[in-house]
């Protein structure tokens, strides 16, 4: 008929296939990835937390880890910055995500509040310090994105109200 588009073959085959099958072929041929979560945590002062990661160049950024198989991002986070920080964390609002590629990994940035003082583990990580964002580019080789200077703004402005 014209007018009416031809259902190419892959689709009518796939129609006939059990959902479980179907379902099993998405996931088969899907793009794999890792995702991780990371934390923004801020002091008294607007200065923004970096950990010194021993295992990775350059060391300094920001607390994070991988999230685990069917882990909520946020208690991941939350586990992480007990796991390695020794602090107690509520991971607040999803800030950012971003890809890295050719590695194939996502990492949801979100704001977190913390109680007590980080004592890294020694393991991951073996040290920490409170950054201004006008000096993260000294510190950790990188300038701070745009939406961390939002981050900021917002937390400013939420501070001032």
């Amino acid at each position: 008929m014209p007018g009416i588009p031809r259902v190419p073959l892959v689709y009518r085959l796939l129609r006939r296939l059990p959902t479980r099958a179907r379902l099993m072929l998405v996931y088969l041929s899907s793009p794999k990835l890792t995702v991780g979560a990371g934390a923004i945590a801020w002091n008294a002062d607007g200065h923004v937390l970096l950990v010194h990661h021993t295992y990775r160049r350059p060391g300094w950024g920001f607390p994070s880890g991988l999230i685990g198989r069917r882990e909520d991002p946020g208690t991941a986070l939350e586990r992480e910055l007990h796991e390695e920080l020794g602090v107690r964390a509520h991971a607040d609002t999803l800030l950012h995500a971003e890809t890295h590629f050719p590695i194939r990994h996502l990492t949801l940035y979100y704001q977190v509040s913390i109680q007590g003082t980080p004592c890294p583990n020694g393991t991951e990580l073996d040290g920490f310090e409170y950054v201004a964002l006008e000096d993260l580019e000294a510190v950790a080789g990188v300038p701070p994105r745009p939406w961390l200077w939002a981050a900021r703004a917002d937390r400013c402005a939420r501070a001032a109200r």
